[in-house]
């Protein structure tokens, strides 16, 4: 069996490596990245409940895009969540092999 995949990445679409960040994740470590991606929920999570006391207030976005925001910081979270569980499989499934 012949894997070849990661030498590939950087022939991909200009236009497919600018919307998914491909370029921007280059030098950075994997911690580097998984603070970021953390970081972004934090904010997107705050914004929401930001946005919910403007709206209790009648003030701030319509209901529709506050629930529009709210789904998509759930989702993020959601997502974090799955990665992390990933990551703790590999890291298990790392320690149960032998040397």
């Amino acid at each position: 069996m012949n894997i070849e995949g990661v030498h590939l990445l950087n022939t991909l679409p200009v236009a497919w490596q600018e919307t998914t960040g491909v370029q921007n994740l280059q030098g950075e470590s994997f911690q580097q990245v998984m603070l970021d991606s953390i970081q972004t929920i934090n904010e997107d999570q705050a914004e929401v409940k930001d946005n919910i006391k403007l709206f209790l207030k009648g003030e701030g976005p319509a209901l529709h895009e506050i629930m529009l925001r709210a789904e998509e910081a759930k989702l993020s979270l959601e997502f974090a969540v799955q990665v992390r569980n990933k990551v703790m499989d590999a890291y298990n499934e790392i320690m149960r092999m032998q040397m």
